[in-house]
């Protein structure tokens, strides 16, 4: 599953992160939770949406140095999800 997340810090600056496999396996050890725990009605709270967008960013900087994540997290003014990943539908097929 992706996820789309957007972080703006106190400067203004805004990013685009997107939640990958790697993040969630990392978010689903440190947490304890599954995915499929995040359905329906149960949703990701602020601290896990931190974590997974660090953990993205961190990963998209490929190599190059990155804050830990208290000092980041200082920095951040908002995370907002931009969506989950849409599941595969059915293309529509015309009739002519």
């Amino acid at each position: 599953m992706k996820l789309g997340l957007t972080v703006t810090y106190n400067s203004g600056e805004t990013v685009s992160a997107t939640v990958l496999p790697p993040e969630w396996v990392k978010w689903e050890t440190k947490t304890g939770r599954k995915i499929t725990d995040i359905k329906g009605d149960n949703l990701l709270g602020m601290s896990d949406l931190a974590f997974l967008a660090y953990a993205a960013l961190k990963r998209e900087a490929a190599g190059n140095p990155f804050k830990p994540f208290d000092i980041w997290l200082e920095t951040v003014a908002e995370i907002d999800p931009n969506q989950l990943s849409p599941k595969a539908t059915p293309v529509a097929q015309s009739d002519g």
